[in-house]
């Protein structure tokens, strides 16, 4: 329904505006990464506006768009940052499933813990994880914690990046396979968890109201169900 276009947008909007606040907390002192960090930042913002313009009936309509527009600004998003952690964690864009270096590596493995957080807050507030609006195509998964997480991945994001600039993960948590792939290690995964679950547990105010992050995504689970009942 039209409904669903709305919070479709209003998700990948949200997630733009989150990666946008995050860049402006990184201005580096190097004069160059400051000009690259302010193209980078106008260009999100502009395929922002151009999200928000999409206009269709049915999810359907705008999702080539919506996906090609999202994936555009996730990339210059990603690029910046590879620019700005230190040298051992320096990375070209985004991989998954395996990762191609550690920085993805550790932000892989912190997605999937907020991929878990996310997906018990939507069974709590009585919401099937496995019915999509915008993800549908993964048969069998819960393509609804996947469009829920983009508004929360900056979290992820913020945490990685901060171990990164912390120099947490030493050559002991992460092993190199054959193939090139990085894989955390016992005491790697152990990092990542407990600051993620720091993170998480930390007490924040949004839209007025001070509770922990994941009491955040919970009552935002819990505002999502009552937005579903109403269609």
């Amino acid at each position: 329904s039209p409904k669903a276009v709305r919070w479709i947008k209003e998700v990948v909007a949200q997630k733009l505006d989150n990666q946008i606040a995050l860049l402006t907390t990184l201005m580096p002192e190097d004069f160059e990464l400051q000009q690259i960090l302010k193209t980078t930042i106008r260009k999100i913002t502009d395929y922002k506006n151009k999200i928000l313009k999409l206009d269709g009936e049915v999810v359907s309509d705008i999702a080539p768009s919506l996906r090609g527009w999202e994936g555009a600004a996730t990339k210059v998003y990603f690029e910046f940052l590879g620019k700005i952690v230190p040298q051992k964690y320096k990375f070209e864009g985004r991989s998954q499933n395996p990762a191609k270096d550690l920085f993805n590596c550790m932000l892989n493995y912190a997605y999937g813990i907020l991929y878990g957080r996310i997906e018990g807050a939507l069974i709590k507030a009585g919401i099937d994880p496995y019915v999509g609006v915008f993800h549908r195509d993964d048969y069998n998964r819960p393509v609804l914690v996947f469009d829920v997480i983009e508004i929360f991945r900056v979290w992820a994001d913020y945490v990685v990046l901060n171990l990164c600039f912390q120099e947490a993960i030493g050559e002991e948590s992460y092993s190199i396979k054959e193939d090139g792939s990085y894989w955390l290690e016992n005491l790697g995964r152990r990092i990542v968890i407990q600051s993620m679950n720091d993170y998480l547990d930390e007490i924040i105010t949004m839209n007025g109201i001070e509770r922990t992050r994941l009491t955040h995504i919970e009552l935002y689970a819990q505002k999502l169900a009552n937005m579903f009942g109403k269609m």
